[in-house]
């Protein structure tokens, strides 16, 4: 029986316009992973004017962050479609509590915090 392969999971975090989006599209042109954005996703259920897209809207009208519980649920849910790939996540999370819960359901085995100076 061969070694059983495991499938990379990564994030990359920092701060809006740290360049998060940019440095995961160069990885993965030299890695085998899915690159997976929280804003991606947002601004496609928002196109869709799905439930959540409904409810981006109202938040982002206000100034407001998207609630960290519509947040995680969004993610984690989404993030099934990629159970047999290795994956970059992009921009999630962004909160403590957004962080627990993506570590109550999978591994992670690298985090990338851009600190980039304002």
């Amino acid at each position: 029986m061969g070694a059983s392969r495991q499938l990379l999971r990564s994030v990359i975090m920092g701060a809006r316009g740290s360049g998060k989006s940019t440095l995961a599209l160069r990885i993965i042109k030299h890695f085998q992973l899915k690159k997976f954005s929280s804003g991606d996703v947002l601004r496609d259920n928002m196109l869709r004017d799905t439930e959540i897209g409904v409810l981006t809207n109202t938040f982002m009208a206000q100034g407001k962050l998207i609630p960290d519980d519509l947040m995680t649920r969004l993610i984690l849910q989404e993030l099934k479609i990629f159970t047999q790939y290795n994956w970059l996540l992009c921009g999630f999370p962004r909160t403590l509590t957004q962080a627990e819960a993506l570590d109550r359901v999978y591994q992670v085995h690298l985090v990338m915090n851009l600190n980039v100076p304002f």
